[in-house]
């Protein structure tokens, strides 16, 4: 540890990790979300830690976002992609399934799959 170190306080790295794609429909990611970060287009990008240590970012967009928002840095996450959807309005958009255990083991598991309406 250098000196400013000491007298700042200790610093951790914040990894960014690979890049994790969704190549096919049902697959998934599952393990720690560890960050939310500002990602292109305004999106939360989202850097997930998997049970064998190594991290992965998946890109967020309006639905993954939108079902993510109530997920907090610690819980436990599994997201599923559900592959194309269409909405009201005709429009196709990639839609996820978000499953979520709570940092509080006597938290209630949550599943976030309805449609988020207007896309």
């Amino acid at each position: 540890m250098t000196e400013q170190n000491k007298e700042e306080g200790s610093w951790d790295e914040i990894k960014g990790g690979t890049i994790h794609r969704f190549e096919e429909n049902n697959m998934s990611i599952e393990g720690v979300l560890k960050n939310k970060q500002k990602g292109r287009y305004e999106h939360d990008d989202y850097v997930i830690e998997k049970e064998d240590g190594n991290t992965e970012v998946v890109f967020g967009g309006t639905v993954l976002n939108t079902k993510m928002v109530t997920v907090e840095i610690g819980d436990r996450v599994r997201i599923t992609s559900l592959g194309k959807a269409k909405s009201e309005k005709g429009m196709e958009y990639n839609d996820f399934k978000v499953e979520v255990q709570k940092e509080d083991p006597t938290a209630t598991t949550a599943s976030l799959t309805e449609p988020t309406g207007n896309v």
